[in-house]
């Protein structure tokens, strides 16, 4: 930014940012309903010094009583759900149109096989819904393997994993600990999910590894883990794998 000569970037994120000692604090926003500071872990202190996010602390209710008194043509604007920048909401469609379908098999927890898929970017960890078997009980999709191109399904017990390695840990309102230091707190496993109370250790400059003793969730390789203290921001990196 400063480059072109901006020295603050505003925007319509739903977050908070606070200035103490020399470093810039990241926290949830007002309205808990459209926080979005679990989006914006990565930004660097330097980033985060320029930027300003005047909605972090009003509600999206006060939000468009603003822009009706103002008569602005964003308070009747409806809300986007999901990928806002694909159309018709279906992600599998995009991806399709970029990925050869790649066949591949279905396997139960036995490693036996019982089913065939047409490619791993039609399924996520956690679904249960489409997968093309037939089994007398619910299934879900347990695990991806990128590798053998192996979708693994089981029952719903099977999915909460409690151990994960992060990659490309960022340190947001707090320093980056020693390597070997465990910090406490609690993790947001994907965009508004659950939290659930978390540790997380600095294994190398930009890996840790995370243990959640009472996770529920599913953890899901290549999505985001948020560590927060409170509403505090405290780091967040993404999910290298996970396993219990």
């Amino acid at each position: 930014m400063t480059a072109y000569g901006v020295e603050y970037l505003a925007t319509g994120h739903y977050a908070v940012c606070e200035h103490n000692n020399g470093r810039v604090s990241l926290l949830r926003g007002a309205d808990s309903s459209k926080d979005q500071s679990y989006t914006l872990y990565g930004l660097t202190q330097d980033q985060l010094s320029h930027a300003l996010f005047p909605l972090g602390r009003l509600t999206k209710k006060e939000v468009r009583e603003l822009a009706h008194q103002h008569s602005l043509p964003a308070a009747e604007t409806p809300e986007s759900q999901d990928l806002c920048f694909v159309p018709d909401g279906d992600y599998r469609n995009l991806l399709s149109e970029q990925i050869a379908p790649r066949q591949g098999p279905i396997r139960d927890q036995t490693g036996g096989t019982i089913g065939h898929h047409n490619g791993l970017h039609n399924f996520t960890v956690g679904q249960r819904c489409g997968l093309g078997v037939n089994s007398s009980q619910a299934l879900y999709v347990i695990d991806l393997d990128p590798h053998d191109n192996t979708v693994t399904v089981g029952p719903r017990e099977a999915l909460p994993r409690h151990w994960c390695l992060l990659r490309d840990v960022n340190w947001v309102s707090l320093p980056g600990p020693p390597l070997g230091r465990t910090v406490e707190g609690e993790a947001e496993v994907r965009y508004r999910s659950t939290l659930t109370p978390a540790s997380l250790t600095m294994i190398s400059a930009a890996t840790a590894r995370v243990h959640l003793p009472e996770n529920s969730n599913t953890l899901t390789p290549g999505q985001s883990l948020v560590l927060y203290q409170g509403d505090l921001v405290v780091a967040g990196g993404v999910i290298e794998k996970a396993w219990n």
